[in-house]
Formats: structure tokens, C-alpha cells, sequence
């Protein structure tokens, strides 16, 4: 076993995997080992999705003694249930415009239309789309129920929003987490934009060096990082 931990990053709805590759060039170039999980573009059934992360990061574990996942939008649904269900699997997550909350009501109007309009298409048979069943909750109803559940008090969560999202409000999603962050840019940005990947590798070197420190008995604590007030962001997004 490698005694160096992973960092993975998860790539949310719609998202192709060669838009994460600068953030994970820059997660190498600090020196961490760093890999990619996208199934299907992120748009898959959310259960079936689960269980593709699950069986990847429990086949992680058994190289790497800690993952920490880097996620962004859907992709942080799904690293959320699976600390839930499995804490023992992830050691931390930084959280890039993660929604929290069931369903697609609490998404920005244009998002919302495209993910409806994306499970009529799995409706009528196309596979690897979420559909109505989906998102309703007859399929993923424990799903929903998971993401709604606190994060466990082992799991560190760091959550990112951009100052100008209007896919997902800071201000519906940031409960429950270990600190909260708004950068500038909008949701796409999160991810693409180099202020906000870099960002991003900071709260991961924050949570390295914390559970280095904490696994030699050292006192750490996270360094304080400017927030902007819920509900300055909060007349910001959603107008």
C-alpha cells in the first residue's frame, strides 16, 4: 500500500472528463497522487452512479490509506451518500457548488429544465440517463433520503461557492459542513477557472496537512478563509 493518500476528483452533471484535467494537473504538480471519476457524464441514475463510486473508492482504499474527494456539483451528491453510507471510505471532501437537497426544485430555472429534459429522454429507453423515476424518488428514494442526512462528524467537508452561480444558491446548500468559502465566477467556473481550481488545491492542503498533523498528535486547526455573508450571496444568485 502507497503511503501517500488520493485525491479524487468527481465530476458532476453533464460534465465531460477532459474539463477536470487542469484541476488534477494541478493537484500532481502539488504533489499528490490524483485521479478522475466521471460515470457517464454525470448523468446516469443516481444509485447506479453510488454504486460505480463505491466500488471505485473501496478499490482506492486498498492502495492508498485516505481519499479525500474533490467534488463538484452532482458529483458531490454522490460522495455525500457515500460517506454516509460508507464514512469509513472517505477521509474528507472539498465541495465545489454541491446541492444538498433532494430533487431538482432548488436549482437555477435553466438547469432544472435541462436535467427534466434530459430523464424524458431516459424515459423512453435511452440508457445511462437519470429519469423521471429518478428524480421523483421511486427509483432513488434512499438516495435522496442519504443526501439529506448529516455529513458524519469523521468526514471534513470544505464547500466552495462561486459568487455569481445561478445553477446552485450557497445559501439553500451550505448547511452542516466544516467551513464555507465563495469565490468569485459562476458554476462551471469552479472548476474551470484557474482562481477557483487553485482555490480548490488550498482546502486540499489544508486537509492533508491537517491529518498529517493530527496523526502526530500535533494541534492544527484549518486556517481562516474569507466568506462572504449567506445572504449577500443569497441576493447575488437566485434574483
Amino acid at each position: 500500500m502507497s503511503a501517500q493518500p488520493f485525491v479524487l476528483i468527481v465530476g458532476g452533471f453533464s460534465t465531460p472528463r477532459a474539463a477536470l484535467l487542469p484541476l488534477r494537473a494541478q493537484l500532481r504538480a502539488a504533489g499528490w497522487a490524483a485521479g478522475i471519476f466521471v460515470h457517464r457524464f454525470g448523468m446516469d441514475c443516481g444509485e447506479a452512479t453510488f454504486r460505480q463510486l463505491r466500488d471505485h473508492v473501496a478499490a482506492l482504499r486498498t492502495r492508498h490509506p485516505d481519499v479525500v474527494a474533490l467534488a463538484h456539483s452532482r458529483g458531490g451528491q454522490f460522495v455525500k451518500v457515500l460517506a454516509v453510507r460508507h464514512p469509513d471510505l472517505i477521509a474528507a471532501t472539498v465541495a465545489l457548488g454541491v446541492p444538498t437537497v433532494r430533487g431538482v426544485d432548488n436549482l437555477g430555472p435553466g438547469t432544472r429544465r435541462r436535467v427534466l429534459g434530459v430523464s424524458r429522454i431516459g424515459d423512453i429507453g435511452v440508457p445511462g440517463l437519470v429519469t423521471g423515476s429518478c428524480l421523483r424518488g421511486a427509483c432513488c428514494g434512499g438516495f435522496w433520503d442519504d443526501l439529506e442526512r448529516p455529513w458524519p462528524d469523521s468526514v471534513t467537508v470544505h464547500s466552495v461557492f462561486g459568487l455569481d452561480d445561478t445553477v446552485v444558491d450557497g445559501a439553500v446548500h451550505a448547511n452542516g459542513l466544516s467551513s464555507v468559502t465563495w469565490v468569485p465566477g459562476n458554476h462551471r467556473e469552479l472548476v474551470t477557472a484557474r482562481i477557483s481550481r487553485s482555490h480548490a488545491v488550498e482546502l486540499v492542503r489544508d486537509v492533508l496537512t491537517h491529518r498529517r498533523a493530527a496523526a502526530r498528535g500535533s494541534d492544527s486547526c484549518y486556517p481562516a478563509r474569507p466568506a462572504c455573508p449567506i445572504l449577500a450571496v443569497r441576493q447575488n444568485g437566485f434574483r
